[in-house]
């Protein structure tokens, strides 16, 4: 896939810097529905954890060799252990995902499909939603958020992605006042660190547009 002309098509969704060792892309109904499960948490009383698992294929440009990630989909963890502070995938989760992308791969239009990240939600306030700092009536942006990634997340991200340097972490969380925000993470140097990505309309779109230039 000719990554120049893709890049034609994006847009910056993240509002952290887009720099890392290759390009993100989502397409806008991946990154809608990875929102859409990860804040699914907070919902219920008391919140607990949800998310799910990005997926889609890894391309290569022919022009330039460079490698990047297109996330087309989102498969929701259902049936894991999940509390306020911890998403547990268990046996049938991984089964039903295992099962899904098999049929996936057995069909010749998303035989390319994988997994590349994943993503959950932080449906919690900041510092056990103690009350925010001084300077919040002076400050334009509230610095206090909950998307980050735990220990335990870098953990089970370290475990699960270990060997494929492809993959990434998406956390959505809460500032300290309440606003939803949002974290990016890929791995660079044997770290996950944060980064930005791109949004794209429609995958298949883009590739037609491709093949019709």
């Amino acid at each position: 896939v000719p990554l120049g002309r893709l890049l034609e098509h994006a847009e910056a969704a993240n509002p952290y810097s887009i720099d890392g060792p290759y390009p993100v892309f989502f397409t806008r109904a991946a990154r809608r529905r990875a929102e859409s499960l990860s804040r699914k948490g907070g919902e219920v009383n008391p919140p607990i954890e949800t998310g799910g698992l990005l997926i889609g294929p890894l391309c290569v440009c022919p022009d330039t060799g460079e490698m990047f990630a297109v996330i087309t989909d989102v498969l929701e963890a259902a049936d894991s252990e999940a509390t306020a502070h911890s998403l547990i995938y268990s046996g049938a989760t991984w089964a039903r995902i295992q099962a899904i992308l098999r049929a996936r791969q057995a069909n010749p239009a998303t035989r390319h499909h994988r997994i590349l990240g994943q993503c959950h939600g932080h449906c919690f306030l900041p510092f056990d939603g103690s009350a925010v700092c001084e300077d919040c009536p002076l400050r334009a942006e509230c610095t206090r958020s909950t998307a980050t990634l735990s220990t335990a997340d870098r953990t089970w991200a370290r475990a699960v992605f270990n060997g494929e340097p492809w993959g990434v972490s998406q956390i959505f969380g809460l500032d300290a006042r309440s606003n939803p925000v949002e974290a990016f993470y890929g791995q660079r140097g044997g770290s996950l660190v944060r980064r930005g990505y791109y949004v794209i309309e429609d995958f298949e779109e883009a590739l037609h547009d491709q093949k019709g230039a």
